[in-house]
């Protein structure tokens, strides 16, 4: 009648998919993908012109599921329009024993193709293994608290993905890696004949040793930046009364691709008498891959070659102690 209408209302549901927030937010093309991609390209459809009607709509479901299987439970969300934009507000449930939240907005309505993807997403005292998959929760454990802000502009879900920006931190808890014992470098310092041991035979008895039992780390804290559609989190330090690890990770946005590398060294006296030298050795782990299923390589070669080199050292000063006894 000449002005905005406004409308406003609460649903209850007993389930509610997650795929269905997609074209909520940006519309039902946007859910389209005319390649084979992780994300749809399909275009953002959020109308051409300013609404004349607003509204918000609170939602309630026990269940929100994803793929068929429980994602968040006990949830809530709003989900409310204006005249230019559209918006996920205050989402909320449990997950993993903690707390998941997000806010999202796609913005703006209009003839311009363009459109602006914004938000923000955290979690609180949430187990790790509830965020990944189960290669990865079988590797790790801890309870996670994170949050981040995000923003990306595109035509498309997958472009606002590919240009995203934003940042973040995070604190994780009971941190443990499993098959990552710190007490390898000790272990192996106390091996016997090393300079007669074959490379091979050497190498499976670090692994033996690394795989006696896990990293672990009561607390940490890091930080990730957004750019480009790449997050990183470098220069990340974790450390333990043994041993300290150190590196960083990479995750491609839009195809959710890992490129990671952390190393570990002795942050422990190790005796002088050791084949191990606390200032050269190291082992790698490399991260590569899809983030449902990412590889994980262990490179001990750094140790391996110290040990090797600091043997050499230790039986020819044995062996000069010998011949100067002799000479004497």
């Amino acid at each position: 009648q000449g002005g905005a209408a406004n409308v406003a209302g609460s649903l209850t549901v007993d389930n509610f998919d997650v795929s269905a927030v997609v074209p909520m937010l940006a519309g039902p093309s946007a859910t389209v993908s005319s390649v084979d991609g992780l994300w749809p390209d399909g275009p953002f459809d959020i109308g051409v012109k300013l609404r004349t009607i607003t509204g918000r709509i609170d939602v309630a479901a026990p269940v929100l599921s994803q793929n068929g299987a429980p994602f968040l439970t006990d949830a809530h969300f709003a989900f409310d329009w204006d005249a230019q934009s559209t918006r996920l507000r205050g989402l909320e449930g449990s997950i993993g024993g903690g707390k998941l939240t997000l806010d999202a907005q796609v913005c703006c309505a209009g003839p311009l193709a363009g459109k602006r993807l914004n938000g923000r997403i955290a979690v609180t005292d949430v187990a790790l293994d509830a965020l990944v998959g189960r290669p990865v929760a079988n590797a790790l454990d801890g309870k996670i608290t994170a949050s981040a802000q995000f923003d990306g502009t595109g035509d498309s879900l997958a472009q606002a993905v590919r240009a995203m920006t934003g940042n973040g931190s995070y604190t994780v808890k009971d941190f443990a890696a499993e098959h990552f014992d710190p007490n390898v470098f000790t272990g192996v310092g106390e091996l016997q004949n090393v300079v007669d041991m074959e490379p091979g035979v050497l190498e499976a008895s670090v692994t033996e040793r690394l795989n006696a039992g896990p990293f672990k780390s009561p607390e940490f804290t890091g930080s990730f930046t957004v750019a480009g559609g790449a997050l990183r989190s470098p220069n990340l330090a974790i450390e333990n009364e043994t041993a300290k690890l150190f590196g960083g990770l990479s995750l491609d946005l839009l195809t959710l691709l890992l490129d990671g590398r952390y190393s570990m060294t002795p942050s422990v006296m190790i005796d002088p008498a050791s084949a191990v030298d606390p200032t050269t050795a190291e082992i790698d782990a490399v991260i590569s891959g899809p983030l449902w299923s990412p590889l994980a390589l262990i490179d001990s070669s750094s140790l391996i070659d110290g040990i090797k080199i600091k043997a050499s050292e230790i039986e020819l000063a044995r062996l000069e102690e010998l011949r100067a006894a002799d000479e004497e």
